[in-house]
């Protein structure tokens, strides 16, 4: 995690509604920008006519774009200053193959400034252009201040950009939209900004694993903001703002704007939706995480603003697997053995209930005669599923010494309620007594 006194110039990620709450003075304004998503159609398919590659015509193959969508956009810097003077700031728009994640070269990609007419920001140069061959759309922005129409407000709310792509049937991809800050700086109008010397450290912890990383199968997470003084002494009353990139399925619950408790913590709820699709969850597996800013104002007046990024991954598995019964030896001429398989948490910190999980069971080697009691399992509130393995008395020889020889193994596949799955392979081993019929002789009393 990295800070500076406010205004900042340089960091680089996309606010939601950053600290509007706190009205900082000399703070950059964020906003809620939310990422408009619409379902890419299926891709247009042209076909190169003969004669025109060079051939002398023939059978020909269609030419199939691959299908692509628009990542965030970003702005360097990423909170804008307004001052006297112009500023000059960089915009990139990134297209992506939806398959590979690789760079998608050639789209064009057309980025619209929203009312610029009053807050005083235009595009140098064509609102349309080409990715290069890293996929890259950049456009260079200026703000002129003499344009603006209202400054509060320009700080207070940021400006939107907009960026938008067709497919080759000219059916639009999901369009980017992205909420950027403004800031005070210089002689704007004479504001004076205090830096807190507060540390500002926070934590997260998730609902669904136990390792603390967002879970892109779907998570709920609170992210704790801890202020404290130069002595370590935890501070109250500290207006804390918060702002996270804006992504779909990525959502701040139950405000973003809060104060420190007794205990020198502000408490913020993370979301991420279970319902992402698949290549939602790849494109937030293949970047840095999710971006996130941190503004905080003293009583004093004094602010900081920190940011950093918050890890999104696949989940980890917290349960260990066992097989109770799995010691007792079969017969080999009939037999009913119980199993009881366990599902147990790692450690205290394993968040989820495994009550109502679910798992397989199935032998590796099918064996004429033998059999599981059933292959779907349901575990209770103590982590316990039973099943019986059954060896059926009429097997023949060459089957009874098939499974003294091989014995009897199976696998079991829990469906965790995070979504990982662990998997584990058990057997018996079996044996054939030494007679098949036992006499037993009654004693006289």
């Amino acid at each position: 995690m990295s800070y500076s006194s406010l205004p900042l110039t340089s960091k680089l990620f996309q606010l939601t509604s950053l600290t509007c709450a706190l009205a900082l003075a000399g703070c950059g304004g964020g906003g809620d920008g939310d990422t408009v998503d619409s379902v890419a159609p299926a891709p247009d398919l042209g076909v190169t006519q003969p004669g025109t590659d060079g051939s002398d015509g023939g059978e020909q193959v269609p030419d199939v774009e691959p299908d692509f969508f628009l990542q965030k956009l970003s702005t360097s810097p990423t909170i804008i200053e307004l001052s006297d003077e112009q500023a000059i700031f960089n915009v990139t728009v990134k297209a992506a193959e939806v398959d590979s994640g690789g760079a998608m070269v050639g789209k064009a990609v057309t980025l619209k400034v929203v009312s610029s007419e009053t807050n005083g920001i235009t595009i140098e140069g064509q609102s349309t252009q080409v990715t290069d061959s890293d996929g890259n759309a950049v456009y260079t922005l200026k703000l002129n201040p003499q344009a603006v129409v209202d400054k509060d407000a320009l700080i207070a709310n940021g400006f939107t950009l907009m960026a938008t792509a067709n497919k080759a049937d000219g059916t639009a991809v999901a369009p980017q939209e992205l909420r950027v800050s403004v800031s005070r700086e210089g002689s704007g109008d004479g504001t004076q900004v205090v830096e807190s010397e507060l540390d500002i450290s926070t934590s997260l912890t998730t609902s669904s694993v136990s390792n603390n990383v967002l879970n892109v199968y779907g998570d709920t997470a609170t992210l704790s903001v801890i202020a404290k003084n130069s002595k370590g002494a935890r501070v109250q009353n500290v207006q804390v703002g918060l702002g996270i990139d804006s992504i779909k399925g990525i959502s701040i619950i139950g405000g973003n704007s809060k104060s420190t408790n007794t205990d020198g913590i502000a408490v913020f709820n993370v979301k991420v939706d279970e319902n992402l699709s698949k290549a939602e969850r790849d494109a937030l597996l293949i970047g840095e995480g999710i971006a996130y800013a941190i503004s905080i104002q003293e009583q004093s007046g004094a602010t900081k603003q920190e940011t950093g990024n918050l890890s999104i991954g696949l989940p980890t598995s917290d349960y260990v697997l066992n097989v109770e019964g799995r010691d007792e030896l079969l017969n080999a001429y009939g037999d009913e053995q119980p199993l009881t398989v366990t599902a147990t948490a790692k450690n205290s910190k394993v968040p989820t209930n495994i009550d109502g999980a679910k798992a397989t069971i199935k032998l590796n080697n099918s064996i004429a005669g033998v059999r599981l009691s059933t292959e779907a399992l349901t575990f209770d509130a103590t982590g316990k599923a039973v099943v019986s393995l059954i060896i059926a008395s009429t097997l023949t020889t060459e089957q009874r010494k098939e499974i003294v020889e091989k014995g009897v193994n199976y696998t079991v596949v829990l469906s965790e309620p995070n979504r990982a799955v662990t998997a584990d392979t058990y057997g018996n081993e079996a044996y054939i007594p030494d007679s098949q019929y036992q006499i037993k002789f009654a004693t006289k009393k």
